[in-house]
């Protein structure tokens, strides 16, 4: 049974649809969904909020709930002002691209689990790494090789990849 839908904020996304996803992080009042956008545009969490013309409602909803990836997709084409582009695979498709991403290039990484809730992180290209900060609990991880980047989503227990990025 679907979720009534929620209040849609600036984006014109519905917070927390259910439309056969599982949600980015819910349960808290600390969602990464939100933590992310703000990691990647170098602005607070109150000023995502204000940006994304969000009620307090809405905040709770997505505490609750989390972010489907149709909405982190609205929220980021919001920001910016639809350059935005948003892929989604397997880890194995995210390793064998690594290479492709330009020096100091960011994107928002979101991994799903096949168990439900997944998370939301952002990631940059940093020389030879990839540094990837979760700032929900203001910890980066670095990982330097395809191996390494591997490790790090089968300990997230990623089975399916989102990126976001601009176009």
């Amino acid at each position: 049974m679907a979720r009534p839908k929620r209040g849609a904020g600036a984006t014109g996304a519905t917070m927390g649809a259910d439309n056969g996803t599982t949600p980015f992080h819910a349960g808290t009042q600390n969602d990464c969904g939100l933590h992310t956008i703000a990691s990647l545009t170098g602005w607070s969490e109150p000023t995502v909020v204000q940006k994304l013309g969000l009620s307090e409602q809405d905040v709770k909803d997505i505490s609750a709930h989390g972010m489907q990836p149709d909405t982190v997709t609205a929220a980021f084409k919001h920001i910016n002002n639809g350059n935005v582009e948003h892929r989604q695979g397997t880890a194995d498709d995210l390793v064998k691209g690594l290479a492709q991403f330009p020096e100091g290039h960011q994107f928002a990484l979101g991994m799903q689990r096949d168990s439900g809730i997944g998370h939301l992180v952002s990631a940059k290209r940093v020389g030879d790494r990839l540094d990837i900060t979760d700032r929900q609990i203001n910890q980066t991880t670095s990982v330097r090789n395809e191996q390494e980047l591997q490790q790090y989503l089968q300990q997230q227990g990623a089975s399916k990849i989102h990126t976001w990025y601009d176009k």
